[in-house]
């Protein structure tokens, strides 16, 4: 029982610490898409005015 609850203990700290990373990512993920989004428009409107 001792090894189960070592086992689970460390489960659980793995588990917390990768899913802060996880939310990381995600937050740099979120600026990339905003980034790209904005540099898309800027190239649309760029097309838009050579026309």
């Amino acid at each position: 029982m001792r090894v189960w609850n070592l086992w689970t203990q460390e489960f659980l700290t793995n588990r917390k610490s990768w899913s802060v990373s996880r939310n990381v990512t995600s937050a740099r993920y979120d600026r990339h898409q905003v980034r790209m989004t904005l540099t898309d428009r800027t190239a649309h409107s760029r097309q838009l005015a050579a026309r």
